[in-house]
């Protein structure tokens, strides 16, 4: 693998995920978060998220058959549909990315937008330019130009494609690519603490 690919890629990994740092700032604004239980009758509930004492930075979860609402202050107002006993859809997972998006798929008046990924469209660079190392087609000494050229290049969507339409070589590369929007994380980490807060009351 050519030296500044291997680099890029090992400063990446020592680099918290971004699902990690959004928690990690998550639970840093919520940590004297109390729950109040307005109403918890069968499936009907109605939860609420706040600090005492304030509204700022407070949250709602309402339940009711075969839906889930969440609104407030930390969170995109949203209403989830799919099992008659909403919470047992939240249950969370291993993977956290993975059970957002699998919950984000229940919320039919939104899904993720099209974003520009600065670490993307560099592994993208650097397979695509270790691709022609290994080819034969291009020198390490070359790719690690290139590819410096192009992190240099990457720190914004539009000075991305320009530096790609004068490298034809490496192929199409998109630059806009669907991803939860940090708003949406935030949403479900607030659910998924309130149903954590709420299950440990029962």
């Amino acid at each position: 693998m050519f030296d500044a690919y291997a680099e890029f890629l090992a400063s990446e990994r020592a680099a918290a995920p971004r699902i990690q740092r959004l928690s990690e700032v998550f639970r840093s604004l919520t940590q004297e978060h109390t729950l109040t239980v307005a109403r918890d009758d069968g499936v009907y509930r109605h939860l609420v998220m706040a600090e005492p004492g304030t509204k700022s930075r407070s949250w709602e979860v309402v339940t009711w058959p075969w839906a889930l609402c969440v609104r407030g202050d930390m969170v995109q107002d949203l209403v989830f549909n799919h099992l008659h006993d909403m919470l047992d859809f939240f249950i969370a997972r291993d993977d956290l990315l993975e059970d957002f998006e699998r919950w984000v798929e229940k919320a039919p008046q939104v899904w993720s937008r099209p974003f520009y990924d600065r670490c993307q469209f560099l592994r993208d660079v650097g397979e695509r330019l270790q691709n022609k190392v290994d080819a034969g087609m291009l020198d390490e000494t070359r790719a690690n130009h290139l590819f410096n050229q192009a992190a240099f290049a990457g720190n914004r969507a539009e000075d991305a494609a320009e530096w790609l339409s004068r490298h034809t070589m490496l192929g199409q590369i998109p630059l806009a690519r669907e991803r939860l929007s940090d708003g949406l994380v935030m949403t479900c980490l607030a659910i998924r603490e309130t149903i954590r807060v709420y299950q440990e009351m029962e």
